[in-house]
């Protein structure tokens, strides 16, 4: 398995703890929440969040599953604290101190 960026990758997500020898890599961001990769969880991000809540049911899509941090197939309350968490934006800094960086705890979160 090797860690690319979402816009280098093509494969579909299978699911958390899957292997890579017998199905695709499942390609999330580095950083919990990045949804497009940015090097920051802002409000580009949180509308990418919005857009895949499935509190009031329906089918997570696969352009939604990293988000599912909870690995229970729907992006509900518990998935939105984590990103909150996570969320630091270009103007504020991150437990390493630097402006725009997420603490380090959303870092290579396992999918």
């Amino acid at each position: 398995c090797t860690d690319v960026l979402q816009t280098e990758c093509d494969g579909i997500f299978r699911g958390r703890n899957t292997f890579c020898s017998t199905i695709v890599q499942p390609c999330c961001p580095l950083i919990y929440g990045d949804t497009n990769a940015d090097g920051s969880v802002d409000m580009t991000d949180f509308a990418a969040l919005q857009a895949c809540l499935t509190t009031g049911g329906g089918t997570l899509p696969d352009s939604c599953k990293c988000l599912d941090i909870t690995g229970d197939g729907a992006i509900t309350g518990a998935d939105m604290e984590r990103f909150i968490a996570c969320a630091g934006g270009p103007e504020l800094p991150g437990t390493s101190g630097l402006v725009g960086d997420p603490p380090v705890s959303c870092r290579g979160v396992g999918w």
